[in-house]
C-alpha cells in the first residue's frame, strides 16, 4: 500500500514486522522461565517490546491518516490494517502492566 501512495518511511516493513516479533517472542520467552532476577529481565522485555510496538503504533496511524484506498484490494488492506492496530493497541495497554 505504502508503494502505491509513494509514503516515505515504509521501506522497511518487513523490518518493523520482524523486530516486534523477536521482543514480543522474547518477552513471552522471559514470561515463561523462571530463574536469576526475573522480575528485572520481565521489566527490561516488556519495555522494549513497548518501545517498538508505540513507534510502530504512531507509524500506522499516521499512515492511516494520508492513505486512501484506490480499490478493493487496497480497502480490504486498509481494513486488516485496522484490525492489527486494534490487537497493537490492546498488546500496549495489557504489557504496560508488566
Amino acid at each position: 500500500m505504502a508503494k502505491t501512495q509513494k509514503l516515505e518511511g515504509w521501506r522497511k516493513g518487513s523490518d518493523w514486522k520482524k523486530r516486534i516479533k523477536i521482543d514480543f517472542r522474547k518477552l513471552q520467552k522471559t514470561k515463561k522461565s523462571g530463574g536469576k532476577n526475573k522480575e528485572f529481565r520481565l521489566k527490561y522485555a516488556a519495555k522494549n517490546y513497548l518501545d517498538i510496538a508505540k513507534i510502530l503504533q504512531k507509524k500506522v496511524v499516521d499512515f492511516q491518516t494520508v492513505f486512501t484506498p484506490n480499490n478493493l484490494s487496497q480497502e480490504l488492506a486498509f481494513l486488516e490494517l485496522k484490525y492489527y492496530l486494534e490487537i497493537l493497541y490492546l498488546s500496549i495497554y495489557l504489557y504496560r502492566t508488566v
